[in-house]
């Protein structure tokens, strides 16, 4: 028996399944996170660890954990495979080599240098440029009221492109910063009004094409192996591809791409993400390094990328196929589903959106047919992901037919004293949102101030992350309200908290909707909040990234809603 064993980090039915399922088939025992998702479901995970939040600004629990870990288990092979456990490793480099010297050297990630260069997209697109590949008009600007006049004086035109200097920052909802598309200077203003916090970003004019990527295995600035892949179905303002297919690399930008690897000295795996558009020039968009989302075509191709890198790694294996399959199709089920829905109310005239005719997107359905097409969650050895995907896929069109025909808004002012007559025999309350950061820490302290001894109020979200602090702008609004938020850490809610609950307050369709998955046994329990305002809707949406008017109007129908429950609790004699 394989006695090798790897440590996965990551989640989702991308690059993280994709990368298990690559390395727990070649018999190497595969350990990951928990919290990863439907992955978890797969056959090929010996072990899934309960590791603590990552913060950055007190990082000593998460390294102390994963440092015993890993001098615990002497696992041969580390595998990040998300920008959020990636992030941690290049950090903490020197803390985990002081543990031991070998150690980074089975963690793959990249070295200093090349991540910082990949990683930031005003640096990658200059390095793009210095080695002659094609680079739409670039400025890398403030985002301050200036870039308004910065654009309007270089006529860029609309739509442009605004891409923050890095994609992940940790202290930011979900780590996560999106390139927009801003289609006029309205649009722009609204933008610098939001995302000042971004503080730099890079101003680029818009080039429409079709999404490509050429992923390579490099080592010390040497390619080993390198595909292509085409994006068939992608959002239609650009991103990740939902369907794509593999096809020839394309030579004219080798050369290019050759350079920017030997510049950065690189050793990994990376996505160099160009576009292409109807009369074949070319555009470089970025370079992800790391593993994509669309790996499993890459090995449905002939390239297993994943036990490639170990082999690289770990027995220094350097010859690796140069062929590949092409025409070979993969298809993300749960987003391409929502991709074609999208695509058929889009507008096919507008030449920036990435639309496909309806014709063409059903012809699509012969590739399944002949053989040629493969699904990310799917695999006969493995089907525990993919009957998990679809069984979310089932409840959401469910849930979206339930809305329809059924809309919970309709006898709201009925549902409004049923939530005030139950109201009074509440003793323990469970307020939950998203994230546990805006909406529910304010509802929750507010209760916990007016019902001091009646009721007891715990709140939470379901969003993986956790110790999450409520966003500047939140804590000076709530501040002005007269609660203080300051030092709100957020927090996951559990199954005991559910049960342990005689009513769950929610503020939003998505929130209900998941708790009603969750606790299908007592779905009497779940209440909107909105319930109980003159609006007809019941949702209470999420103010994250607004500006502090909209944080005001949404604390202020919170206190609202609040303030009607608190009327109805009296404290009876036995309290």
């Amino acid at each position: 028996m394989n006695s090798t064993s790897a440590l996965i980090l990551g989640h989702g039915l991308g690059a993280f399944l994709q990368s298990v399922r690559s390395l727990g088939r070649r018999s190497i025992q595969v350990d990951v996170n928990r919290g990863a998702g439907l992955a978890l479901r797969s056959r090929y995970i010996r072990e899934a660890i309960d590791f603590p939040d990552y913060r950055e600004e007190s990082p000593d629990d998460w390294l102390r954990f994963t440092g015993d870990l890993l001098r615990e288990k002497k696992y041969d092979f580390v595998l990040p495979c998300s920008d959020d456990v990636v992030l941690p490793f290049i950090r903490h480099r020197e803390f985990f080599q002081s543990l031991d010297p070998d150690l980074m050297r089975r963690v793959a990630v990249l070295s200093g240098t090349a991540y910082e260069i990949s990683s930031d997209k005003y640096r990658s697109a200059v390095l793009a440029a210095e080695s002659g590949l094609p680079v739409p008009e670039f400025h890398e600007r403030p985002v301050d009221d200036a870039l308004i006049d910065f654009v309007r004086d270089h006529s860029f035109g609309y739509p442009l492109i605004i891409k923050p200097r890095c994609s992940y920052v940790f202290g930011t909802f979900g780590g996560r910063r999106v390139v927009r598309r801003i289609r006029s200077e309205e649009q722009l203003r609204d933008f610098v009004s939001k995302y000042s916090s971004w503080e730099r970003c890079m101003v680029q004019k818009n080039f429409n094409g079709t999404g490509i990527g050429v992923y390579l295995l490099a080592k010390n600035g040497r390619i080993l192996a390198c595909m292509a892949q085409e994006r068939l179905h992608e959002p239609l303002e650009g991103g990740g591809g939902y369907y794509r297919r593999s096809i020839l690399l394309p030579t004219e930008l080798l050369p290019g791409i050759e350079q920017a690897v030997r510049s950065m000295h690189y050793t990994g795996v990376a996505m160099f993400e160009f576009k292409r558009d109807s009369e074949g020039r070319w555009a470089f968009i970025e370079i992800n390094g790391r593993f994509w989302g669309s790996l499993a075509l890459s090995i449905a191709a002939g390239c297993d990328f994943p036990f490639w890198l170990y082999q690289m790694q770990c027995e220094n294996r350097e010859d690796f196929p140069r062929q590949y399959r092409i025409g070979i199709y993969s298809r993300n089920l749960y987003g391409d589903l929502h991709w074609i829905m999208d695509n058929r109310r889009a507008d096919h005239s507008d030449p920036s959106l990435s639309t496909r005719p309806l014709a063409t997107v059903l012809a699509e359905s012969r590739h399944w047919l002949t053989g040629h097409e493969y699904w990310d969650s799917f695999a006969w050895r493995d089907p525990g992901p993919f009957f998990g995907e679809v069984g979310e896929m089932a409840g959401e069109f469910t849930g979206k037919l339930r809305r329809k025909y059924f809309p919970r808004c309709k006898g709201k002012t009925l549902k409004k004293e049923t939530m005030l007559r139950r109201f009074p025999d509440v003793r323990n309350l469970l307020v939950i949102c998203y994230g546990n950061i805006c909406r529910s820490p304010f509802a929750a302290a507010w209760l916990r101030k007016k019902l001091a001894g009646i009721v007891e109020v715990r709140e939470g979200g379901y969003l993986p992350q956790q110790d999450r602090p409520t966003p500047e702008i939140a804590q000076n609004v709530t501040a002005s309200l007269g609660v203080d938020l300051s030092e709100h850490r957020s927090r996951r809610f559990t199954d005991d908290d559910l049960d342990w609950a005689d009513m769950v307050l929610c503020f939003d369709e998505n929130n209900y909707d998941h708790l009603r998955q969750r606790f299908a046994g007592n779905v009497t329990k779940i209440w909107p909040l909105g319930t109980l305002l003159a609006q007809k809707s019941p949702w209470i949406e999420d103010p994250y990234g607004s500006n502090a008017d909209n944080y005001r109007r949404t604390y202020e129908a919170i206190r609202e809603c609040c303030d009607l429950l608190v009327a109805v609790r009296k404290p009876s004699k036995r309290e």
